[in-house]
């Protein structure tokens, strides 16, 4: 994979989302807390 991190104008393009979804994590994110990432990246990911 590559690409940027986090694709402000494509949601479906940024990795940190894309792996988010797909990959395994030992303590998988739930789909609130997914969706809520979702929201952060398109406020354009600000830092606060």
């Amino acid at each position: 994979m590559s690409g940027p991190a986090i694709n402000l104008d494509d949601l479906t393009t940024s990795l940190l989302f894309g792996k988010l979804q797909t990959g395994y994590h030992p303590d998988q994110l739930s789909e609130d807390e997914i969706n809520w990432i979702a929201v952060w990246i398109k406020r354009d990911a600000p830092e606060e």
